[in-house]
């Protein structure tokens, strides 16, 4: 289960199945993202993407090959596109990852960022470099890198965007309050991990959407960054790359209030060969406003459905569709408030051709099933061991 740890979510906490997920404190504020109403997939305001999720363990695992394009929502790009041939990351449709689970990625160069050197990727206008690795993986290899930067400066942001060149299967952004490792670029596991989640994404993800105004994601400054990198080269060549995350930050830093993405759904999973339905529920335990959702499973994943049961708005769907590894994007939903004791159901089903039972992981043999969340105000959460239970907990 240590590879859950990974899991989060952009920001994420996740709920065990029937343990309650802390909630945000009372939705307070108004909108913080500015720029909430552009859905496009160019430009300075893409739209679906980034983020959790949740997960690195939760990004884990090779695209599906099979899985029916997942429907765009009407506020979001259209999402249908057909499967791209193998590329170097090993998730094309013809051919599924077969490469060793070993020690892999070499790191060659330091972890710079906007806020504390010249951006080494070439963020889109309006975007700043928050962090970035430079990797090199050899042939038929899957490894994590891990990339670690102390902040000189507080960092607010509203919107941010995973960039991911062939070879990187997903990303956890986590930090610590304070720095607790030298900065720089080096191989890790699964389980290394930050105090508090900020962000996953996984293959396909775009941009998320800037989050209300008023509404920010913060960083302190003397905080330190980790950037976990899960990395797959199913070619048979030496793959090089730098993965990074860019950000659009907030013009109110000081008043804005505080967000984060939190995911919901089931830790342990028994899915059976054939055509199976998992389900999972979290409870929050505060009041918050979610104004974003980030379905997440792996390549048997085939359909999520993801229903919230409000005090005051009732029940509401907010994801009912075909689910495509290819395509892990963020879907911003009409503000949901939730109150203390509201839930999250979360129901994904699986086309298992494996012709033996799959569980939880982050392996490529292994399934999960998660809704990220994006949600204000923030209350804070870890990754943390609850009753020899490794994994993102609601721990509030």
């Amino acid at each position: 289960m240590a590879a859950f740890l990974l899991v989060f979510a952009m920001l994420a906490v996740a709920c065990t199945p029937g343990e309650p997920s802390p909630s945000p404190p009372a939705a307070a504020g108004g909108p913080e993202q500015a720029e909430a109403s552009n859905l496009r997939t160019t430009g300075p305001e893409a739209r679906p993407a980034a983020a959790v999720g949740v997960m690195q363990g939760a990004m884990a695992g090779p695209p599906n090959p099979t899985g029916a394009a997942t429907p765009s929502p009407s506020q979001a790009p259209s999402a249908g596109a057909a499967a791209p041939p193998q590329d170097a990351t090993g998730n094309g449709p013809s051919a599924p990852p077969q490469a060793p689970r070993q020690p892999a990625g070499q790191p060659t160069t330091e972890p710079t960022g906007g806020a504390t050197g010249d951006p080494t990727i070439q963020p889109e206008e309006g975007w700043d470099e928050l962090v970035s690795g430079q990797w090199t993986l050899p042939p038929g290899t899957e490894s994590y890198v891990c990339v670690y930067m102390t902040l000189q400066e507080p960092i607010a942001f509203r919107a941010l965007k995973p960039e991911s060149p062939p070879g990187t299967h997903h990303t956890l952004l986590s930090y610590f309050d304070a720095p607790e490792h030298d900065d720089g670029t080096v191989p890790c596991s699964v389980s290394d991990n930050g105090d508090h989640i900020l962000a996953a994404t996984g293959v396909g993800t775009e941009a998320t959407q800037p989050l209300p105004e008023g509404v920010s994601f913060q960083l302190p400054a003397g905080s330190q960054l980790l950037l976990n990198l899960h990395l797959y080269n199913a070619t048979d060549d030496m793959l090089s790359g730098r993965t990074g995350i860019t950000i659009k930050r907030s013009e109110t830093p000081d008043v804005d209030i505080r967000a984060e993405h939190i995911l919901a759904g089931p830790l342990r999973l028994q899915i059976p060969p054939g055509e199976a339905t998992q389900m999972g529920r979290c409870t929050f335990t505060g009041d918050a406003t979610v104004v974003e959702i980030f379905p997440h499973m792996h390549q048997l994943g085939s359909h999520i459905r993801v229903v919230a049961h409000s005090t005051t708005q009732g029940e509401r769907v907010l994801h009912d569709a075909d689910y495509d590894f290819e395509e892990q994007l963020f879907y911003p939903i009409e503000p949901l408030e939730m109150a203390e004791g509201d839930h999250v159901t979360v129901e994904c089903t699986y086309q298992n051709d494996t012709g033996q039972t799959v569980t939880f992981g982050d392996s490529s043999d292994s399934e999960m099933c998660f809704a990220g969340l994006i949600r204000y105000p923030a209350l804070g959460g870890s990754l943390k061991s609850v009753g020899g239970t490794l994994g993102l907990l609601c721990t509030f």
